[in-house]
């Protein structure tokens, strides 16, 4: 389809010419003493029925040598195509502007299923599992008494194959076991918290609830005030120290090596065995197809709840969108810090926050850099904090909310508390920045 060009967005209508997407031909079969015509074979039958679809010409189109090709032309402008495709985004409707047949949502899903993605795209699809054994068939694996080398239990313990051999060597009389490379979560995977009583920016990355939510330290994790002091000296601190660069390698620098590896779907689990609960394991998020750092939480059919540690956010996805984390990719350290709004409760009976209420919290903290106060450190890490939104007119987020009518003060209030000592936490560079302004 070639499209208006963009003088037709004051409304004016563009022939558009197009042609037919699919080639008409004739199938004959021509092996035996008569010319068999398959179209009209069916035809006969009462398989089909012919059909001629009148067309217009037009000559633009003609091949050289005089032939003609079935084309036609309609009158639309870019303002319906723009249109036609906001159409297409709320109903996710099958419709075209330049005409179609309406069909019913059974026919659509039914242009729509690939009987060989779901295949393709399956854990399965390896050459190290052989999916035509009767083991792997009933039960999704292969027993490990089955998958033993009968030429290394020879006298010789040996095997032509060697390192290259598909099956386990184990000797007469040993145990067989096979081994899986897993990673799971410990202290030493969270970014380093801020000091009790600091002030430090965040950006909020994910929302249970507005007293329940996680946030990333865009900024670092050390006090905003040296961010700040050094934007307005024009200073920096980290200038003229030499930095290794796979030392200086960013969470952001990382995230993306690693999507582009899981995306080439090069990677393929070389054991049909699955990931168990609280396994670190890389999955595909539903809502842009990327590939995130994730933990299993839950488990159930085919099936994984994960929780991505560096956003916070939880979801359940397929088994064929899970998979094993490599080494490579853990050397920095988990984004998400769970925290909780300090000194205000919902003001529900039953405890829960409205609908109306997480609405207005996303709209005060959505894509925003703000700055915390930490008020609280739990002994699991989790942080009680008050926020404030200082980029244009200065908000507490938390007295916003009891304004609104969404929050009350909480009975058991956290004391604000003192600077008890100087932040020790590694204070990551980030060079784009945002500057931004203390409350008050």
């Amino acid at each position: 389809v070639y499209y208006p060009t963009a003088s037709a967005r004051d409304g004016s209508r563009t022939d558009i010419t197009y042609k037919r997407p699919t080639l008409a031909l004739k199938l004959y079969d021509t092996t035996g003493e008569e010319d068999i015509d398959t179209g009209q074979v069916l035809v006969d039958t009462g398989l089909a029925e012919l059909c001629e679809e009148e067309v217009q010409e037009v000559e633009e189109f003609f091949p050289v040598d005089g032939e003609r090709d079935e084309a036609k032309t309609v009158h639309i402008s870019l303002v319906d195509l723009e249109n036609t495709a906001d159409q297409l985004e709320r109903e996710g409707a099958t419709i075209s502007p330049l005409g179609s047949r309406c069909s019913s949502p059974d026919e659509e899903a039914l242009n729509l299923w690939n009987p060989m993605m779901e295949d393709y795209v399956s854990s399965t699809n390896s050459y190290r599992i052989d999916k035509d054994d009767l083991d792997i068939a009933l039960y999704g694996f292969k027993p490990i008494e089955n998958q033993v080398c009968r030429f290394f239990q020879s006298t010789r313990s040996k095997c032509w194959r060697g390192q290259n051999c598909p099956f386990l060597h184990v000797k007469k009389g040993e145990d067989a076991s096979m081994m899986v490379q897993a990673f799971c979560e410990n202290s030493d995977f969270t970014v380093d918290l801020p000091g009790l009583g600091s002030w430090v920016g965040v950006r909020v990355t994910a929302v249970l609830n507005p007293g329940h939510f996680w946030v990333q330290f865009p900024c670092g994790s050390g006090p905003i005030e040296k961010r700040i002091m050094e934007a307005r000296l024009g200073l920096n601190m980290d200038d003229g120290k030499e930095k290794d660069e796979d030392e200086d390698e960013d969470f952001e620098t990382m995230a993306e090596k690693m999507n582009k590896f899981y995306s080439r779907n090069l990677f393929r689990d070389s054991s049909s065995i699955l990931p168990a609960m609280g396994e670190l394991v890389v999955a595909q998020y539903s809502s842009n197809d990327a590939w995130y750092r994730a933990r299993v939480t839950d488990v159930r059919d085919e099936e994984f709840q994960v929780y991505f540690v560096d956003y916070g956010n939880t979801e359940w996805t397929a088994e064929r969108n899970v998979k094993r984390m490599l080494p490579q990719f853990l050397h920095i350290p988990f984004q998400a810090v769970e925290c909780f709004l300090a000194n205000v409760e919902t003001i529900e009976e039953n405890g829960e926050w409205s609908a109306e209420a997480n609405e207005v919290f996303e709209s005060l903290t959505q894509d925003k850099l703000l700055i915390a106060h930490v008020l609280s450190i739990a002994c699991n890490n989790t942080m009680y904090l008050e926020l404030y939104d200082t980029q244009t007119n200065e908000v507490n987020i938390n007295e916003e909310l009891v304004k609104q009518g969404f929050a009350v003060e909480s009975t058991i209030r956290i004391v604000k508390p003192r600077q008890v000592k100087t932040v020790t936490a590694s204070d990551e560079d980030s060079s784009d920045c945002e500057i931004i302004e203390m409350p008050g």
